[in-house]
């Protein structure tokens, strides 16, 4: 059967005590303390994309294995119906008494949507406890600083299965306006530059957007918007009306993801418009005249006074000179960064 990518997180927490077993404690003088029998389960649930599974109802059906590659469950767990929320879940399990903790036990999971088929979730996944901070019964003899140091290994891994949930709620691919002049961890500068597909830290940001924003063969290209405002795809036509004439990477035209779009000046609503002038004549306050030269020639000149008419011209209009660079609104500067990898570090 083919199995779905599953990525998860194992958190062995005491939720309660079960057949009279009272909470865990660190008990000084030798006693070990007594193990729980119901286990806190949180898991991530993801696509072969590595993207979260589509939020909704799921049926989990869990177990323990004494193999690593075992289908069939030693101790089965139960069934149980879950709300799975940007691929996250989480459970509470009940573990048997026959189980001796000394032994090595794999967990084993199916899952399936509301009345589809179960399907196993690989690979089966060794248990293992996770540190937790236990309170002796007598505070006087409490072991401070290693309660201490086991309180932060439990603190830190709550907080890297928040991060990952943090992570997962920006899917890869995702673009944001960033004020800062370091780009953070898992980002990089939507500037154009080529990446290769075959990178961990880029090739889940390839399997998200392709050769959309140029590139080929082994390489693709981050996209490119500096000093660019972003528009909305419109496949309909009916706000960008120029949509078809948009140029993707290559030279090709289509109103798609990607797509650039030239300057463009729209006449206003209220349109601008010259004074019309009217058919009329200019005069100017001169007029011409003809005098004899001592020679016996003729010269014509032009004296103050009088009046004469220009030439006549028809109605017509006049032409608006001037402008800017560029038609633009206010704006500021920031960087446009592009989600490439999920990070789940954290840093102390």
């Amino acid at each position: 059967m083919k199995k779905n990518l599953f990525v998860f997180f194992v958190f062995v927490l005491i939720a309660s005590a079960c057949n009279g077993v009272s909470s865990a404690q660190t008990i000084i003088g030798g006693e070990q303390p007594a193990v729980p029998r119901v286990l806190g389960y949180q898991g991530v649930l993801l696509e072969k994309n590595n993207r979260p599974k589509p939020d909704g109802i799921y049926i989990f059906k869990f177990g323990l294995c004494d193999t690593a590659d075992c289908s069939d469950p030693k101790f089965p767990l139960g069934t149980d119906t879950l709300l799975v929320k940007n691929g996250g879940f989480s459970t509470m399990l009940t573990v048997p008494n026959a189980v001796k903790f000394n032994e090595n036990w794999w967990l084993h999971i199916e899952v399936s949507t509301l009345g589809g088929q179960m399907e196993a979730l690989g690979p089966n996944m060794l248990l293992s406890t996770a540190a937790y901070s236990f309170q002796s019964d007598d505070s006087r003899r409490a072991h401070k600083a290693d309660t201490a140091a086991l309180a932060l290994v439990a603190d830190t891994a709550h907080r890297a299965v928040s991060a990952h949930f943090a992570d997962n709620g920006v899917p890869i691919g995702s673009v944001v306006a960033y004020a800062g002049n370091t780009i953070p961890r898992g980002w990089l500068l939507c500037d154009g530059k080529p990446y290769s597909i075959d990178v961990d830290t880029t090739k889940a940001l390839f399997n998200a957007i392709g050769f959309t924003w140029g590139g080929s063969g082994k390489t693709f290209n981050v996209p490119d918007m500096r000093g660019m405002f972003l528009r909305g795809v419109d496949t309909s036509g009916k706000v960008d009306p120029d949509g078809s004439s948009r140029l993707l990477a290559g030279g090709l035209q289509g109103a798609k993801l990607g797509s650039v779009e030239q300057d463009a000046t729209k006449m206003p609503n209220s349109a601008f418009a010259a004074q019309p002038a009217g058919g009329h004549n200019h005069t100017i306050n001169w007029h011409y005249q003809q005098v004899l030269l001592g020679n016996g020639g003729v010269a014509g000149l032009l004296l103050p006074g009088g009046g004469e008419p220009t030439t006549s011209v028809p109605d017509h209009t006049h032409v608006i000179t001037g402008g800017d660079l560029e038609t633009r609104p206010k704006n500021v500067y920031v960087y446009y960064i592009i989600k490439a990898s999920q990070t789940t570090t954290i840093d102390y």
